[in-house]
């Protein structure tokens, strides 16, 4: 049995920079939301775009919904990043 160690499971530098910027703006966000799709985005450039668009910035594909739920986690680690 292969045990699962922490560098298995943590991210690159790189990787964890990459989840930081919005796929809209492709700037760091501030205040990410997830929307249908599964991705995140800056809350204000997403909502702009859904007020355009019934389909997702990132795969193009219909969104089941216009909903956005705040990302906290994302959020945090940016905040904590930036320290």
């Amino acid at each position: 049995d292969h045990v699962v160690m922490p560098e298995d499971v943590l991210l690159s530098n790189n990787e964890i920079l990459e989840s930081f910027i919005c796929p809209i703006t492709t700037s760091v966000m501030e205040d990410p939301v997830i929307c249908s799709d599964g991705s995140t985005y800056e809350r204000s450039a997403i909502k702009q775009w859904l007020r355009k668009s019934d389909r997702s910035p990132t795969t193009n594909l219909a969104l089941e919904n216009k909903s956005l739920i705040p990302n906290l986690a994302l959020r945090h680690l940016i905040q904590e990043y930036q320290r």
